[in-house]
């Protein structure tokens, strides 16, 4: 039998359902606010790496170029494949994998610039979904609503 001395130092010892929901929701109200943040921070790197391979893609158009007198019509003949696919960490992958495809621009067969197109996850980025550097070096990003936003570059 047990002794109110020992049921007092037993409730003492544990939480109540109280004080252990209190944790949860303080828990639920943190993830809630933290999430979103780690989300936009996610898109702006991957990002970066697009906007990283566009103008490595735009360097080897500028080499090709000084090789062959003329630019590339395909991205074969960059040494990448058509289309290109890439991941967070800039790496060749497939289409379900990626984040960005990246294209040549042409316009009746002029090479014009070349493009980074959020795709899967990455097309939650809303304002940047697409990245343009053109031949002349001009920097161009459209969003979902078709407005341009050059602090997507930034």
């Amino acid at each position: 039998m047990s002794t109110p001395c020992n049921r007092a130092a037993a409730r003492d010892t544990g939480h109540t359902l109280v004080e252990l929901l209190l944790v949860l929701v303080l828990a639920a109200v943190l993830l809630v606010v933290a999430i979103p943040g780690y989300q936009q921070v996610q898109l702006k790197s991957r990002r970066k790496v697009a906007a990283g391979m566009l103008l490595a893609l735009a360097s080897r158009q500028e080499a090709f170029l000084r090789n062959y007198q003329r630019y590339a019509a395909s991205m074969a003949e960059l040494g990448f494949q058509d289309p290109l696919y890439i991941d967070s960490m800039a790496s060749t992958a497939t289409a379900s994998r990626a984040t960005y495809r990246l294209d040549l621009l042409q316009v009746e067969g002029r090479y014009t610039g070349v493009r980074a197109v959020a795709v899967n996850a990455q097309g939650a980025d809303r304002s940047c979904r697409e990245l343009v550097l053109g031949a002349s070096g001009e920097r161009l990003a459209v969003g979902s609503t078709g407005e341009s936003n050059y602090a997507c570059w930034q």
